[in-house]
């Protein structure tokens, strides 16, 4: 069985829609607009009522129209970071492939080499590229990635516009699981012994 039969993978169809925050921390962009602000909508805290719950529907019309008017508030206020001459420069140094690819190790494969896992997003892969190589070929000057799974092709396949939340071994999630079951085990057996202590024999 090949060890990423015992891993987790935890997609998730929510990202928050908002195209522009990532330019904002760009100091000459924020130095002439030091005085911009965006309004918030004040919220009644002393209701039990979320106003906001009708978001969890991700792709209704009605989210889809508060995203964009939440942006065009944006816009408005901070001005479109595109039109920055340090937009394209952000951007590009953002999807460079000479980027470092950090890895994860998630044991050996069947030869006995260490797995090293990346999550690599690009132009190509906005979604994500989770892929996997060994030590030996990650510390080359030309890395072999073998692809584990394409976000952007589960995406397309399944008409789900999935967005990685992240991975973790199976097997963790199951010795959780048997704890839990030990622990109230343990528990009943406590309660069971403390009962039949305070039974009197006549």
């Amino acid at each position: 069985m090949s060890l990423f039969h015992g891993v987790v993978i935890i997609v998730s169809t929510f990202a928050f829609p908002l195209p522009v925050a990532f330019s904002f921390a760009t100091s000459n962009f924020l130095a002439s607009r030091r005085t911009a602000f965006v309004t918030r909508t004040r919220v009644d805290m002393s209701s039990t009522e979320d106003p906001y719950t009708f978001l969890e529907e991700v792709s209704s019309e009605t989210s889809l129209a508060f995203a964009k008017e939440a942006n065009l508030r944006c816009l408005s206020s901070l001005g479109d970071p595109t039109n920055s001459s340090t937009y394209p420069k952000v951007l590009s140094v953002l999807e460079s492939n000479q980027r470092i690819a950090y890895v994860s190790k998630y044991g050996l494969d069947k030869d006995g080499n260490f797995n090293l896992i990346n999550l690599w997003k690009d132009s190509k892969n906005p979604k994500g590229l989770w892929r996997r190589t060994t030590l030996d070929s990650y510390r080359s000057n030309n890395t072999e990635w073998k692809t584990i799974l394409s976000i952007d092709q589960l995406a397309e396949q399944d008409a789900i516009s999935w967005v990685w939340k992240g991975s973790r071994l199976a097997i963790r999630c199951v010795m959780r699981w048997i704890d839990d079951i030990f622990t109230k085990f343990i528990y009943e057996i406590i309660n069971l012994t403390t009962s039949l202590l305070r039974i009197k024999f006549y």
